[in-house]
């Protein structure tokens, strides 16, 4: 077991088997329902914390954490792939906040999960639901440039 734990690759490819097995039983057990819809949205929420937190873990191992972040500005000297990658790390953070603290509780208020559409007229439903769906194509359209600019700081 130690030699399988001692292998990054391995524990993040049985990470995902495991969550797609645990996927696999609840649509077994259930069907396709509004459940498994939240459970995706779950799913889809926590894969931009892990993100994030796997992102930021990376360029603060790698020692360009404040490089990424500022810009580069704070050595006095421009290196290209710092500046790509920092737009990168920027994009991607205004993605995850815009899942955890736009689109997710809008979320909950059109489908009343937790109880938080419990009042609302049917206006501050469509109103929440825009504005999830604003932040949501925000997301889309961000995601290439971030892509691009995060392979592109390695081969610049």
């Amino acid at each position: 077991m130690a030699a399988f734990l001692g292998n990054l690759r391995n524990v993040v490819i049985a990470g995902f088997v495991l969550a797609l097995i645990v996927m696999l039983i609840h649509l077994q057990r259930d069907g396709w329902t509004t459940d498994t819809e939240t459970f995706v949205g779950f799913v889809i929420r926590w894969a931009a914390m892990a993100t994030i937190i796997l992102g930021i873990g990376l360029a603060s191992m790698n020692h360009y954490l404040v490089q990424a972040y500022t810009l580069d500005a704070v050595d006095g000297f421009t290196n290209t792939a710092f500046v790509l990658i920092g737009i990168g790390m920027w994009l991607g953070t205004i993605m995850w906040f815009n899942v955890w603290f736009v689109i997710w509780p809008n979320q909950q208020k059109v489908l009343n999960i937790g109880g938080k559409g419990d009042g609302l007229s049917a206006e501050a439903k469509a109103a929440a639901g825009k504005t999830a769906l604003i932040a949501s194509r925000f997301n889309t359209m961000a995601s290439i440039p971030m892509l691009f600019c995060m392979v592109a700081a390695s081969h610049i």
